[in-house]
């Protein structure tokens, strides 16, 4: 496959590259469907599937730790046994916590000791290209945490309780933050450990990067990039699927810009 040819002349061309963890430990309570969001059929396969196989065909992943809902380690170890890895790039699961911040701390437990960068994805975004991965990679590489983002098309409101707007914020300045994720390991070890001793909570590891005083930095993403969440999602996730199966490598982007 031609995602796979290229992936593997990254690996030999020396580009570089991070271990990888997968965010798969929610229980997609919103999707009210009775199963993990990240196990639900898309296409054929798992939503996770998908999302595990665009990383192994990247060629700048050296690892890929999958963290899975406690209890179901078996379960996925299983799912990730059909993943298409053809690059042969360590694939194995780790049970998370009972937060995304303590998830992501047991799958840093399990990276390798030799690993400089760290990416982090959310399981139940299928579609992320291979140009969103290295651009991402790429960017932490040289300025230290990038994390993908695209412009916020509508217009944002801030509230109270009450439900009374209280400001409008400019959108020209306003961006939905996506995954991958990439950071220097030391820094995202040590936003960490700082989340712990001072209990600090966030939605997402670049907040911690932030409250540490490192800049982080946003490159493009993708539109198409979409986290499954509710059921309308699933329904665009199926039109997604079909528009990219017309494109010989799922690609919906040529061009290598880096930040927004």
């Amino acid at each position: 496959m031609k995602n796979i040819k290229e992936g593997e002349k990254r690996m030999d061309m020396g580009i570089a590259q991070a271990s990888a963890i997968v965010a798969a430990a929610g229980m997609g309570t919103r999707m009210g469907a009775g199963v993990s969001k990240q196990r639900m059929a898309l296409g054929g396969k798992a939503v996770l599937a998908h999302a595990v196989e665009r990383l192994c065909a990247s060629g700048v992943i050296t690892e890929c730790i999958v963290v899975v809902p406690p209890g179901e380690l078996s379960i996925y170890q299983e799912l990730i046994m059909e993943v298409r890895n053809e690059g042969q790039i360590p694939l194995r699961c780790v049970e998370g916590g009972t937060d995304r911040m303590s998830s992501i701390r047991n799958g840093l437990a399990q990276i390798s000791e030799t690993a400089r960068f760290v990416l982090i994805h959310d399981g139940a975004r299928p579609f992320v290209s291979l140009d969103t991965i290295l651009r991402c990679v790429e960017k932490a590489v040289d300025v230290g945490a990038a994390v993908a983002a695209v412009a916020a098309k509508d217009t944002i409101k801030v509230a109270g309780a009450d439900g009374i707007v209280e400001s409008t914020p400019d959108r020209s300045r306003l961006f939905q933050v996506q995954t991958p994720q990439v950071f220097r390991r030391d820094w995202l070890m040590e936003a960490h450990t700082a989340a712990v001793q001072n209990g600090w909570s966030a939605t997402d590891d670049s907040a911690l990067i932030e409250r540490l005083g490192h800049k982080v930095y946003l490159v493009k993403g993708s539109y198409f990039n979409l986290k499954i969440t509710t059921p309308e999602d699933m329904i665009m996730a199926e039109s997604i699927l079909k528009a990219l199966s017309k494109k010989a490598d799922g690609q919906e982007d040529s061009k290598r810009e880096g930040s927004l």
